[in-house]
């Protein structure tokens, strides 16, 4: 019965925070970067579960084996004030959305300004309309034809019921 209700704590907890960090993410890059950040902190939340429960783990046994039972508590309970620390220590250097001097998730260079007479800015001196490129590659009317011609499919005429009859 312990492990059962510790199970549902630990769901509960999750149901609790994982909206909030959900939506915390997005905040920490460029929106075509997104599904990066998602994939990190992924990978660092199953570094740190990992880490934390082999340290608990040892503070388990080590209080076993010595006959200090606090020890895992003791772990368990410096744990808290040791992640509030940091994350005051990460607001107070403005790595936090929406702390003072946060840097947003957008790029660090401007957007060119669409009006040609508009001054440039002297810190992005390259930055006019003209050399502004886009983030993705877009493709031009001729490549799109050429991969409707490549595909069978997509080359078919709907229309002709010859090609309806090959296709079914």
């Amino acid at each position: 019965m312990p492990v059962l209700l510790g199970a549902l704590l630990l769901h509960l907890g999750i149901m609790i925070a994982s909206p909030f960090v959900m939506e915390l993410i997005p905040g920490f890059c460029r929106p075509e970067l997104t599904g990066t950040c998602f994939g990190i902190f992924y990978a660092v939340s199953g570094v740190a579960a990992a880490l934390g429960n082999t340290a608990v783990g040892w503070a388990m046994d080590t209080g076993e084996e010595t006959g200090a039972g606090w020890l895992p508590w003791v772990c368990c309970a410096l744990l808290g004030p040791a992640s509030a620390a940091a994350v005051a220590r990460l607001y107070r250097r403005g790595a936090l959305p929406g702390s003072p001097g946060a840097v947003t998730g957008t790029s660090a260079a401007p957007v060119a300004s669409a009006d040609p007479a508009a001054p440039a800015d002297p810190a992005y001196p390259a930055a006019s309309a003209a050399s502004v490129e886009p983030a993705y590659p877009v493709a031009s009317a001729a490549s799109a034809a050429s991969v409707a011609s490549a595909d069978p499919v997509a080359s078919a005429d709907p229309t002709d019921p010859a090609e309806e009859r090959s296709n079914a």
